[in-house]
């Protein structure tokens, strides 16, 4: 007996590549929607230009049962992408980068409020990430200064002088009136 013919398929596979996250977001968030679901897995893949067997693993992705449905459908979509990124990066920027916290108990905070599930929380990825967001502030912090240099005329201040007392010891300070910051200290 002979098997049975099957009909070429006449679409060529996309390229492997990396998706993204906001990828996965948009797709799950597309068929989420209850006005304007897709008309099928395969037909928006081909739109796309996502492998089938890709997209299907993005909506079968499984969530623990004891997540709130809503938290899960927010999360994975565009907006609480958008919103968790921001809540790790003001996580690392506060308690991390001003503070002296370490990066696993920031992974262990993102784990307590089972946010892991959505983010990256190990200690590498959050390293991998603070070590781009150190990067990108001494980035910003070269740009700011050359930008506010150029607007700076040459002015003369005024010092103030004053003591603070802590302890037995006086502490004479320099302080400029307007802004309130404290130029000399000894």
């Amino acid at each position: 007996m002979t098997p049975p013919q099957t009909s070429p398929d006449t679409n060529t596979r996309p390229e492997p590549r990396y998706w993204s996250r906001l990828d996965t977001a948009t797709a799950c968030a597309d068929f989420s929607d209850p006005f304007h679901p897709p008309f099928s897995q395969r037909h928006y893949a081909q739109q796309h230009g996502i492998p089938r067997s890709t997209l299907g693993d993005w909506l079968r992705q499984d969530f623990p049962d004891h997540l709130d449905k809503e938290l899960v459908a927010f999360c994975r979509s565009p907006a609480g992408l958008a919103f968790l990124r921001r809540l790790v990066l003001a996580l690392l920027l506060v308690f991390h980068q001003q503070n002296p916290c370490g990066l696993r108990p920031i992974g262990h905070f993102l784990e307590l409020l089972e946010l892991d599930h959505f983010v990256g929380s190990s200690y590498g990825t959050l390293h991998t990430l603070d070590a781009r967001l150190q990067g990108d502030l001494v980035l910003f912090a070269q740009e700011e200064r050359q930008r506010l240099a150029t607007g700076m005329a040459h002015q003369d201040i005024v010092l103030c002088p004053d003591e603070n007392f802590h302890g037995p010891h006086v502490c004479l300070v320099g302080i400029e009136p307007l802004s309130n910051f404290i130029l000399v200290e000894a």
